[in-house]
């Protein structure tokens, strides 16, 4: 018996390390990868380019019948064969690559069919793909020179830098109506090597609602084809816009500072000096250089009125409505939530919550606002209104539906969303509270013991109480407090008056507490070193305390508004300066390295504090020049 268990655990430790064995190998085979990679697939005619065929996996060494792709529009050179090999945790990897030079002929788009190769009893191809060719231009050539009024150091003309390195700024419509986002992409195109960017103005959004979209960090150049050339393209910046008015808008240019690399020349004069003027030997400078965007036209249209809700609150867009209340019954005088969500594309901060239509006996007060925005291709979110309600009166409430409604722009008509209706059974509160009828304006009816006292028909009892004396120490304070209520008011006036001969120190404390109240939530983001926020908060605090402090509309509120109302003011133009600096901090801060950004905080956070210090005192000089 002993025997034939131990025959059975043989059999089956062989079975278990042949499964192991064909598993592993199995294993091999499926981990093995055959890819195609390509230095550039948008190329001029004539530039050369690397295509790579890469063979991965743990047993790439017995690979046989490699079969290339026909190369027949293109000057091809290779392959040329290079291998990698690499131990990671015991597992064993490798991979082979097979390396073509190529070089287009004639322009147009040329595919590239696959290429195969066999390993084992497998065939392994890779997927065909397509490349650009464009026509090779020398016009612009950094090199050159220019016999153009505007030229650099190195006889290079301005418009010849101009036609190499330029943005581009688009939106993805030219119409749009009153409230309709619009995206507006900003794409600097270049064919020089570039260094140092620097924005030297940011364009301004004259009767629009501009909400920033958020871009990568670190600047990618990807090759573009532009107009039939090659170029490096990076988005540099993205905004959402929602007109504000109707009728032809602009969107100022765009500009950036930057170094542009060009080629010295040398002057021929003999064997060496050709010599060293080959490519090889060419030294480069740098030459300052500013790209600057085209205009944006939009053309705003109004609003249609034709079949406009009486409830419509001019929210454009595509929204959804969710409406829930957290009880269903409650006790009298005990609250409940209403919860309104509007979610979807569009203005989310600008959205309003419908109108609630509650019986007389439920007291609403103000909601509370959330919204979540998300900033990555557009604008989209949501914007929740949390609702207090308390019942006054026992028995059952009824919330009649709530309706939001708002202009499609997909389907280009109105559209009204409508809620559920809520019925609330509402109990009867412990304690003595008394019923609170519809017409009793909300307030408690107090009962009195008594509500008619009769007519006494005896005549009342009279007893003494005690003569009147003025040794009592009762009648002393009497006597004595019009001399200390005038010493008080003495001493207070003595104080105001100490106070207002150091008016510079009061107004400085003064300010300099309104200014740590605005900032605090920037201080915060400063303690927990959280970078990106910071400077965000910044800005939006600097906005919300000019909009609060100008009395700006929060449709209107933008960079050309607030620095055209300081103006208008009479502020000093250090102060206009300090704050034109500091907003573009905000905004440059985007392109700087992660250090560079933390070295900036603590300045920039002080810098704000004295800003709005300045401010109030400006205001508060001109406010007391004007008495």
């Amino acid at each position: 018996m002993s025997f034939k268990l131990l025959w059975v655990n043989i059999n089956s430790f062989l079975i278990v390390c042949a499964l192991l064995f064909f598993s592993g190998a199995s294993s091999d085979i499926l981990a093995q990868s055959f890819t195609v990679e390509v230095s550039s697939k948008v190329v001029s005619v004539g530039e050369q380019f690397q295509l790579s065929f890469v063979l991965s996996g743990s047993n790439v060494g017995n690979a046989t019948g490699f079969q290339p792709p026909s190369f027949k529009d293109f000057r091809a050179n290779g392959p040329f064969q290079s291998s990698s090999f690499q131990v990671v945790n015991g597992r064993t990897s490798a991979s082979q690559s097979l390396v073509y030079t190529l070089a287009a002929t004639s322009k147009g788009k040329f595919t590239i069919g696959s290429a195969s190769i066999n390993l084992g009893s497998q065939t392994f191809k890779t997927a065909p793909f397509t490349i650009e060719v464009v026509e090779s231009s020398n016009k612009g050539n950094a090199g050159g020179n220019a016999k153009s009024s505007g030229t650099t150091s190195n006889q290079v003309s301005t418009s010849q830098l101009s036609e190499n390195c330029f943005i581009i700024a688009s939106a993805d419509k030219s119409s749009a109506l009153v409230g309709e986002q619009i995206i507006v992409t900003y794409k600097l195109f270049t064919r020089m090597q570039i260094a140092q960017p620097q924005i030297s103005k940011l364009p301004s959004y004259k009767g629009f609602w501009a909400e920033e979209i958020s871009t990568p960090q670190v600047l990618n150049l990807q090759r573009e084809n532009y107009n039939g050339k090659v170029f490096s393209a990076v988005v540099l910046k993205k905004v959402a816009l929602f007109p504000s008015q109707s009728g032809a808008l602009d969107v100022t240019p765009f500009k950036l500072k930057l170094k542009v690399a060009i080629e010295k020349k040398r002057k021929s004069q003999g064997f060496f000096d050709d010599f060293f003027n080959d490519p090889f030997f060419q030294q480069q400078e740098l030459v300052e250089f500013e790209a600057v965007s085209n205009t944006v036209k939009i053309n705003a249209s109004a609003l249609p009125d034709d079949k406009k809700p009486a409830n419509f609150t001019n929210a454009v867009g595509s929204y959804k409505m969710d409406v829930s209340i957290d009880k269903q019954k409650v006790k009298q005088h005990d609250p409940l939530t209403m919860k309104i969500t509007i979610s979807g594309s569009g203005n989310i901060q600008l959205v309003e919550a419908p109108e609630i239509n509650l019986p007389a006996s439920v007291d609403k007060f103000d909601p509370k606002t959330n919204m979540d925005i998300n900033r990555a291709a557009g604008i989209t979110g949501k914007k929740t209104f949390d609702y207090l309600l308390v019942p006054r009166s026992e028995g059952k409430v009824e919330i009649p539906p709530l309706k939001f409604s708002y202009y499609d722009t997909k389907k280009k008509s109105y559209e009204t969303l409508t809620s559920q209706s809520f019925m609330v059974e509402v109990e009867k509160g412990e304690g003595q509270f008394a019923n609170v009828t519809a017409n009793s304006g909300k307030e408690d009816v107090v009962l009195l013991n008594q509500d008619i006292r009769y007519i006494k028909t005896k005549e009342p009892s009279l007893q003494s109480i005690g003569g009147y004396s003025i040794y009592k120490p009762f009648t002393w304070m009497l006597l004595l407090a019009p001399v200390f209520a005038v010493a008080g008011l003495l001493f207070y006036k003595r104080r105001e008056t100490l106070l207002l001969s150091d008016l510079t120190s009061l107004k400085t404390r003064k300010a300099e507490k309104l200014a740590k109240s605005k900032l605090k939530a920037a201080e915060k983001t400063l303690k927990l070193e959280q970078v990106d926020q910071f400077y965000t908060v910044i800005s939006s605090s600097l906005f919300g305390y000019l909009e609060d402090k100008f009395s700006i509309p929060k449709a209107e509120l933008s960079r050309d508004r607030i620095f055209d109302t300081v103006e208008i003011k009479t502020m000093k133009s250090e102060t206009i300066l300090s704050l034109r600096s500091a907003l573009d901090e905000c905004e440059f801060a985007r392109f700087a390295p992660v250090e560079d950004k933390r070295q900036g905080m603590q300045g920039l956070y002080s810098k704000s504090i004295k800003l709005i210090i300045d401010i109030e005192a400006e205001l508060l000089e001109k406010k007391r020049g004007m008495k």
